[in-house]
């Protein structure tokens, strides 16, 4: 009997998804949707890399990188081995907090980081990327749903974990893994995770997802050599799931390929480069500033009331730089109050320090809302906001906020933000990857690389 026919029912599940799934059994709007989310992973690496955090990664992999010159470090002139590049690219693709999110995670940065340097290696074709792209997301969705947000309560920064999911299994698919190789794989994967929350707003963060990612990827090589795992790994006793979660939810797991989550339930692409928590309330805020006259010295207080994921996630209401300030709900309305705006221009120390800005966090009041919670859940933290503004007069402006969301052109022009306002490259060559992108289909990974390079 071979491994795969002794694995678990839900592990099964999740192998012949990610080993049989091919370009045509995709439909026409995830494709699309996974399109803007690969050319946003690519923005955010660029503008990641500029980062103090971003700064020591490359000075890492240059001293201490190793193994033959086979894939890419996007943005950074620099090639290493395959390992090397993606946990690279994990940081910098989530050095600003500036990818995706979907249930207090961020899928994207859990797939993309590998993607790339693992198509590389092999020189895949724009449609498996694409293929491996949609895989990897799906696989790294239906698993966070399966095993709810529970991680992040008991003090795991749950991208980590579900990182691993994403990345070995972009990793596999692109390694055309057979399907006892993809079982070792995953079991591997599921003793790789990495995240604790406490480092949440310090350069451990982004080191999280560079360290899941990478892990991802080594243990789909290893797998292709040999290397065993467990084949109950995941949903065994004391296994990955028995281990995170107390009630797992595998009914999602077995809506993969049947229910697509890039076209149902996509990924939020974020306009501001903070927690994924923090857009629902600068929504909201946004609307009143944009819909009432009103000056921000009229303001008496500002009340954002979360569900209990939410609210639990804002560590610091007086924040001292932009790592703060990325998990600080008082920065982020204060902003929108401030300079009705958000963005990358906004994300400077010059910003968070600024006197005037200063004098704003105080106002803010971020509170559990009894009712919200019970109406949505800690699940959708990242969904749901009640924002009240108070003014001097008594007057009260009120909004039930959630989070924007972002067409391509509105993802084209935040790759512009991240890429050409930094004069990181000129807006033609940002022309050039951004049609590319478009239509990868119709390319190979060597085309994409000779532009991101």
């Amino acid at each position: 009997m071979s491994k795969y026919e002794q694995a678990m029912p839900n592990t099964k599940i999740i192998i012949d998804f990610i080993c049989d799934t091919k370009y045509e059994d995709i439909p026409e709007e995830v494709i699309e949707n996974a399109k803007g989310r690969i050319l946003d992973c690519i923005g955010v690496a660029y503008s990641g890399g500029t980062e103090s955090v971003g700064k020591v990664t490359k000075d890492f992999i240059r001293s201490y990188g190793t193994g033959k010159p086979e894939a890419t470090i996007v943005g950074a002139n620099m090639k290493t081995d395959v390992m090397n590049a993606s946990f690279a690219n994990g940081i910098l693709m989530d050095a600003i907090d500036y990818n995706d999110h979907f249930l207090l995670s961020h899928p994207s940065v859990g797939v993309a980081p590998a993607l790339l340097p693992v198509a590389e290696m092999v020189g895949a074709s724009g449609k498996e990327i694409l293929t491996a792209f949609v895989v990897g997301i799906e696989v790294y969705t239906k698993i966070n749903q399966a095993m709810t947000t529970e991680p992040w309560y008991h003090g795991f920064h749950a991208t980590g974990i579900w990182t691993t999911c994403g990345a070995v299994a972009v990793a596999g698919k692109l390694l055309k893994l057979d399907k006892d190789q993809m079982l070792m794989a995953w079991g591997l994967a599921c003793s790789t995770f990495s995240g604790l929350k406490r480092n949440v707003g310090v350069h451990a963060k982004p080191f999280h997802v560079g360290r899941s990612i990478e892990g991802g990827v080594r243990s789909a090589l290893l797998a292709s050599l040999g290397f065993t795992s467990h084949v109950d790994a995941f949903e065994g006793k004391e296994g990955f799931m028995d281990v995170f979660c107390t009630n797992p939810h595998y009914e999602y797991i077995q809506e993969l390929g049947k229910l697509w989550d890039l076209k149902e339930h996509p990924t939020c692409i974020k306009p501001h480069p903070s927690c994924g928590t923090t857009h629902a309330p600068m929504s909201g805020m946004m609307e009143i500033v944009k819909k009432y006259d009103f000056k921000e010295e009229d303001v008496e207080r500002i009340d954002v009331g979360m569900t209990s994921g939410g609210s639990f996630k804002m560590f610091f209401p007086d924040p001292k730089d932009i790592y703060e300030a990325k998990f600080s709900i008082h920065f982020c309305v204060a902003l929108v109050l401030h300079y009705k705006d958000w963005g990358l221009r906004y994300h400077t120390e010059a910003v968070v320090n600024d006197p005037a800005m200063r004098k704003l966090y105080p106002l803010v009041n971020h509170y559990l809302d009894e009712d919200l919670d019970k109406q949505v859940g800690k699940d959708f933290a990242d969904y749901h906001a009640i924002v009240t503004v108070v003014l001097k007069d008594g007057t009260q402006y009120r909004v039930h906020a959630h989070p924007p969301v972002l067409n391509y052109d509105q993802i084209k022009e935040k790759f512009y933000d991240s890429t050409c306002n930094y004069d990181l490259i000129t807006r033609e060559h940002s022309d050039k990857i951004v049609d590319m992108i478009k239509n990868l289909e119709k390319y190979e990974i060597k085309d994409l690389i000779s532009l991101i390079s």
